[in-house]
C-alpha cells in the first residue's frame, strides 16, 4: 500500500544502513503516480526497469452516500469515475440497491479526466449499494464497488398540548423527527416515544422518557424567582450542547419566568434577571423553558428552530447520529470536518477496533490506512464510514531522474539461459543404445551365434 515516494524512501534508508555493501536500488514497474503526490526523491544508486503499462482503463474512483438534509428517508449517492486512457471514452454506469437498479448514466469522459454523478435513493432500510461499469477494460478490479448503508431512524416525539398548532412548525420542519400531537388528558408517563413535550402543565407522574417542559407552572419542581416582560437574552451557555451555535443577543422575550436553578441544573440561557432555560440530567434528561416559543415573537427568530434542534439532540443523542458512507482507495484519506465537530472527541478505528494515527489541520482530518478494510470516524454528530477497497491507480507518468540508470546491467545484456534440451535428449538416446548393445538381448544373441560352430564340431566328433 506504499506509494512510489515512500517505497523509494524506505529503499534509500535501507541502502544507507547497509553502506558497507555496494549495490543498486532497482525499480521495476510502470511508474504511475497520483497527481496530488509529490515527485519521488532522487536517490543514489537507482536503476529503473520501465514496464509498459496498459492505459486502456476506466474505473471507479469513489462512492459517497449521505442522508438528504431536507428529505426524510432519502440518500444522496455520489459516484466518481475516471478515464485513465489516452483517448476519450463513453462509459456506462449502473447503480443498484439490493439487486434492483436505481439509476444509470452514460458518461463521456475526456482523456485523464474524472466526472462525478449524483443519484437519489428513497429508503429507510439497510442494504447494499453497488456501482458497476459493465464495459470491460484492462483492469476489471476497479469496475465494481459495493458499500452498505445503515437503516435510517427518526426520533419519535410525543407532544401533549391543548394548543398543538403553536408547536407544530418546530417539530414538523425537522426531517429526522416523527412527531405525534395529543391532548393533555391523553398523557401517560410511559409511552412509545423517545422524547416527551409537556406544554404548560406538570403531570402527577413524572415522564419516564427525556422531556421538554414548556412554560410549566411553579409546581413543576423548578423554583421561579420572578416574572419579567420584554427582555432580551443576554447570555448563552456556549459550552453546553443545548446552546451550541447560538450567539444571538437579539432574541427578545415577550414574557418569561426567571428560574432559581437547583444544584443539578445548568443555566443554558439568561436574561438580566437570571436563567430562563434550564437543563438537568436527573432523574431523566429534562429541559425547562420559562417562556412559550410558539406564542410570542420568538417563533419568527432564526434561533428558535436551532434551539429546539439542539434540545432534541441533547435529549436523544443517538437518534440524530447521521451516517456518511464512502468507498475509495487504500492510503491517505482526508475527511472534511463540520463546524461543530470537536477534534478532541473524534475516534478513528478500523474494523478490528484498533485506533489509527491521525492529524487535524484546519477543517480537515487526515489518517492513513495501509490495507483494505473499513475505517470509522465517530465522535461528532456524523459518523463517517470509509470502505477502503478500491485499487489505487496512478494518474500520471513518473519521470525518473536523469542520474538513474536505465535497463539491465551490461553483464545481463546476454540471455542468462539457453535452450539445450535437444542436445541432452540426443545424448540420452545414444546412451540408451550403447547400454542395449552392451547389456541387452543383442549381446546374448551374439554369444549364441559364436558358439554354434563349436557345438556342431563336438557333435560330429562324438558320432
Amino acid at each position: 500500500a506504499l506509494n512510489l515516494e515512500q517505497a523509494l524512501g524506505f529503499a534509500a534508508e535501507a541502502r544507507r544502513m547497509n553502506a558497507r555493501r555496494s549495490g543498486e536500488i532497482v525499480f521495476v514497474g510502470a511508474g504511475r503516480i497520483r497527481e496530488q503526490d509529490s515527485a519521488p526523491p532522487a536517490v543514489a544508486g537507482l536503476r529503473v526497469l520501465q514496464l509498459r503499462h496498459e492505459g486502456d482503463n476506466r474505473g471507479l474512483r469513489s462512492i459517497g452516500l449521505r442522508p438528504s438534509p431536507v428529505s426524510r428517508g432519502v440518500w444522496e449517492i455520489f459516484v466518481s469515475v475516471r478515464n485513465y486512457a489516452a483517448r476519450p471514452a463513453s462509459v456506462p454506469l449502473i447503480v443498484s440497491f439490493a439487486g434492483g437498479r436505481i439509476g444509470s448514466r452514460r458518461l463521456e469522459l475526456a482523456p485523464g479526466r474524472e466526472q462525478e454523478v449524483t443519484f437519489e435513493l428513497r429508503t429507510r432500510a439497510a442494504g447494499w449499494i453497488e456501482a458497476r461499469l459493465p464495459a470491460g477494460d484492462a483492469l476489471p478490479d476497479d469496475d465494481r464497488a459495493i458499500v452498505q448503508i445503515p437503516q435510517q431512524q427518526t426520533v419519535k416525539v410525543a407532544v401533549f398540548s391543548d394548543d398543538p398548532g403553536a408547536l407544530r412548525p418546530l417539530f414538523e420542519s425537522n426531517p429526522w423527527v416523527e412527531p405525534s400531537f395529543q391532548a393533555r388528558s391523553a398523557y401517560r408517563p410511559k409511552i412509545a416515544a423517545d422524547v416527551m413535550v409537556l406544554d404548560g402543565f406538570v403531570p402527577d407522574a413524572a415522564p419516564e422518557a427525556p422531556a421538554v417542559l414548556v412554560a410549566p407552572p411553579a409546581a413543576a419542581g423548578v423554583r421561579v424567582r420572578s416574572h419579567v416582560s420584554n427582555v432580551p437574552v443576554i447570555r448563552w451557555r456556549s459550552d453546553h450542547e443545548v446552546a451550541a451555535g447560538l450567539r444571538a443577543r437579539t432574541l427578545q422575550l415577550d414574557a418569561t419566568d426567571v428560574f432559581a436553578p437547583a444544584v443539578n441544573d445548568t443555566a443554558v440561557a439568561e436574561v438580566e434577571a437570571g436563567p430562563v432555560i434550564l437543563a438537568r440530567t436527573t432523574p431523566q434528561r429534562t429541559v425547562v423553558l420559562g417562556y412559550h416559543p410558539g406564542k410570542s415573537e420568538t417563533r419568527f427568530d432564526v434561533a428558535t428552530p436551532l434551539l429546539f434542534a439542539n434540545i432534541l439532540h441533547w435529549l436523544k443523542p443517538d437518534g440524530f447520529q447521521a451516517s456518511e458512507v464512502r468507498a475509495q482507495t487504500v492510503g491517505a484519506v482526508s475527511v472534511p470536518l463540520d463546524a461543530d465537530d470537536d477534534p478532541a472527541r473524534l475516534r478513528i478505528f478500523d474494523e478490528r477496533g484498533q485506533s489509527l494515527p491521525h492529524s487535524v489541520r484546519g477543517t480537515s482530518l487526515r489518517f492513513y490506512a495501509g490495507e483494505p478494510g473499513t475505517v470509522r470516524v465517530s465522535g461528532g454528530r456524523t459518523e463517517r464510514v470509509y470502505s477502503l477497497t478500491l485499487p489505487e491507480l496512478g494518474d500520471t507518468d513518473w519521470v525518473p531522474p536523469a542520474t538513474a540508470a536505465k535497463g539491465l546491467p551490461p553483464r545481463w545484456s546476454e540471455p542468462l539461459s539457453r535452450d539445450i534440451w535437444q542436445w541432452l535428449a540426443a545424448l540420452g538416446g545414444i546412451l540408451l543404445l550403447v547400454e542395449w548393445l552392451l547389456y541387452g538381448r543383442m549381446r546374448a544373441a551374439m554369444r549364441t551365434v559364436v558358439a554354434m560352430p563349436a557345438r556342431l564340431f563336438a557333435r560330429r566328433a562324438a558320432s
